[in-house]
């Protein structure tokens, strides 16, 4: 990808597909008006930072006139959440034995990117729990060991922020990358959540990482 192109992809896309007025979007901009974000490319000397300039005028241009051949519209993907709130899953574990995790929300609120937020529960045994079970395990609380190397961005972030990150291993996850994972995962069941509303998590994980929480 060029300069040019990559100066606002945002908008260039936007350009592509025959949106106009878009000039606005950098000319108008105070964080352009005022030169903002142009110091890294002074530093990098005089000459640098005048073609960038130019790059970015050039850009301007190209953006306030409409496209004579503009593309059409990607289409819309809508990316459902994989689970249900409330949904038990068992994680198939390598050693012969299975793990939970509990999904405590749903979110489609980004019809593309739907997410589930799923928190690691206090099992790992080689036998499938039963349904009164189920209703009885509890998410697994971090031991001051674990809390001691959590590093980026630190309990002290999350504490401020409300995250619970410090406490539960838990994740946000979106549909992307399930499949590799499909077989390795099941619903056993479905409990009332109610008294996870307010977990709240500042992490976004990928599906294999299901199965690390139980090799810790």
């Amino acid at each position: 990808m060029s300069i040019l192109h990559s100066a606002k992809p945002s908008c260039f896309r936007a350009f592509q597909v025959g949106c106009t007025y878009l000039s606005l979007c950098v000319s108008g901009n105070p964080g352009y008006q005022e030169k903002n974000g142009f110091t890294i490319w002074a530093e990098a000397g005089e000459k640098v930072l005048e073609k960038r300039i130019k790059v970015l005028e050039k850009f301007i241009d190209m953006i306030s006139t409409s496209n004579p051949k503009p593309s059409k519209f990607p289409k819309l993907i809508a990316r459902p959440p994989k689970f249900s709130e409330g949904d038990c899953l068992l994680i198939d574990l390598e050693n012969g034995h299975y793990g939970l995790a509990l999904v405590v929300k749903s979110d489609h609120s980004n019809i593309e990117y739907g997410l589930n937020l799923i928190v690691k529960l206090n099992y790992c045994k080689n036998i499938i729990p039963t349904e009164s079970k189920l209703k009885r395990v509890k998410p697994y609380r971090l031991t001051k060991e674990e809390v001691a190397n959590i590093k980026m961005p630190g309990v002290s972030f999350y504490k401020k922020q409300g995250f619970l990150d410090y406490k539960y291993r838990m994740g946000w996850f979106m549909p992307l990358g399930y499949k590799s994972m499909a077989n390795k995962i099941q619903v056993v069941g479905n409990i009332d959540v109610t008294k996870y509303r307010k977990f709240k998590c500042d992490r976004y994980s990928s599906w294999d990482v299901l199965q690390q929480w139980f090799e810790k």
